[in-house]
């Protein structure tokens, strides 16, 4: 491995910069799950290297206003065990419990996870259904941007030089919206994603009719995606096993379409039907949870599934 110039910041203003005063070929680590093995194979050969782990005002978890947000350097560990996160953003509670060991989630951060820009983040996938924003800081100030427009088209996070992932805030979803994530992978605790799922579901009140849906896949294409064309056999339809069914198929449709063109293409036959899997079985899972909810708001449950 080459040697390289080793920061370590204590402040967003002092991590800034160092950015700055650095040159081309820096490297910002964020928990470092991947550096080494990056690092071996040559993939990365940086002449800087920043590591972002004493930067504590970038570990939180606040919910306020009717919006979460969580720190770039937040682990997944902290997250999964968040009781906010638990409560109301099951998806990405799951998600985070996904990945990796346990050593991996208590080093590994969200803020990597996206910056990454894997296929298969587990988090990322929970992030895009969750319709994530990203807070992005450089010396010039910060600026906003849609998860779903933090990729470039070779896959990559499109960041410019000198800046940082600050923040990931999305909505707080309301009491009519569950959630849940699935992946399946090659191997169990440390799984390599074969394919993953996101679902969010909100039914209206007091009603088995889905209000509005969002469905993301990871391992499908260069980034996590949604599913837009799936969401739409769903809205404004009751939530039935005939209605699911059909939403699965469309998956299906979505997965093979998105495969052809990226660099899986050739795991077309074995995800197709993988992603109906799991998928079927987050659908599962919600229903379980809107009868629980009916049961306890209106005294009676209806069959869903």
């Amino acid at each position: 491995m080459n040697s390289f110039q080793y920061y370590s910041p204590k402040s967003v203003r002092e991590t800034l910069n160092i950015l700055d005063r650095c040159g081309e070929n820096t490297y910002i680590l964020a928990g470092g799950t991947d550096f080494i093995v990056k690092m071996r194979k040559k993939i990365v050969e940086p002449k800087n290297v920043v590591n972002l782990k004493k930067v504590e005002e970038l570990s939180y978890i606040e919910e306020k206003d009717n919006i979460i947000k969580i720190g770039s350097m937040t682990t997944h560990s902290q997250i999964e065990q968040n009781k906010i996160i638990n409560k109301k953003a099951t998806i990405l509670a799951e998600a985070c419990r996904d990945v990796g060991s346990t050593q991996i989630r208590n080093l590994g951060t969200i803020g990597g996870n996206i910056m990454n820009s894997s296929a298969a983040a587990d988090s990322v996938a929970a992030l895009v259904a969750l319709d994530s924003s990203c807070v992005i800081v450089g010396s010039e100030g910060e600026r906003l941007v849609n998860i779903n427009d933090l990729y470039g088209k070779n896959g990559n996070a499109v960041i410019n030089k000198g800046e940082i992932l600050k923040e990931i805030f999305f909505k707080t979803p309301n009491s009519n919206i569950v959630s849940g994530f699935k992946k399946l992978g090659r191997r169990s605790a440390l799984a390599i994603v074969v394919v993953s799922i996101g679902i969010i579901i909100e039914k209206m009140p007091e009603e088995n009719i889905c209000k509005n849906i969002r469905i993301s896949l990871g391992a499908i294409s260069r980034n996590p995606c949604r599913a837009k064309a799936a969401e739409d056999i769903l809205i404004g339809k009751e939530i039935n096993v005939d209605n699911i069914e059909k939403c699965l198929d469309k998956i299906s449709e979505f997965t093979v379409s998105n495969l052809e063109k990226s660099p899986f293409r050739n795991l077309i036959s074995h995800k197709r039907y993988a992603v109906k899997g799991i998928g079927l079985e987050v659908f599962e899972r919600i229903c379980s949870e809107i009868k629980s909810v009916r049961r306890h708001n209106y005294g009676k449950s209806e069959s869903v599934l």
